[in-house]
């Protein structure tokens, strides 16, 4: 609701169209409307998008969720509810938002990175099997992340 607040107060819309417009129009003529407080906000989106998935490092609460289910729950959680999200994360940074890549990029290769080495140190101490799936599922968020990356800087 933050974000949404703010984008109205900057650009005085939130159909994503206009909004691409705007700054598209305002990054051809040099005129930068306050990049700073944009790149904070659209940190602050980054971060609760990761930290509504269970994105690594913030993954701590996903680990017990998945210690605490069965195993077809498990399943149901990987595969909808990340999946939905994610995709909806996706299809929002590469085309709802083509042109605040800018603002994407290096927050999102800091998450990759931090969660990355995060996870590494963690794996190798799983001695429980739903444990095991949590941290193959943040691996593979990984990787998903890593490929987004790739597509946003083309």
């Amino acid at each position: 609701m933050f974000i949404l607040i703010n984008i109205i107060y900057l650009f005085g819309s939130t159909d994503f169209f206009f909004l691409n417009f705007v700054e598209y129009s305002l990054n051809c003529r040099s005129f930068y409307l306050n990049n700073t407080y944009k790149t904070i906000l659209f940190v602050i989106l980054l971060f609760s998008i990761m930290l509504k998935i269970g994105f690594a490092p913030l993954q701590l609460f996903k680990i017990e969720v998945y210690k605490g289910i069965p195993f077809i729950s498990i399943f149901f959680y990987t595969t909808f509810y990340f999946l939905v999200y994610f995709l909806f994360f996706s299809l929002l940074l590469l085309v709802y938002l083509y042109v605040f890549n800018n603002q994407f990029y290096y927050p999102l290769m800091i998450f990759i990175i931090v969660g990355g080495l995060f996870i590494i140190s963690l794996f190798f101490d799983v001695i429980a099997l739903k444990a095991f799936f949590a941290y193959s599922s943040l691996i593979n968020s990984i990787l998903f992340i890593s490929l987004l990356l790739g597509g946003i800087s083309t």
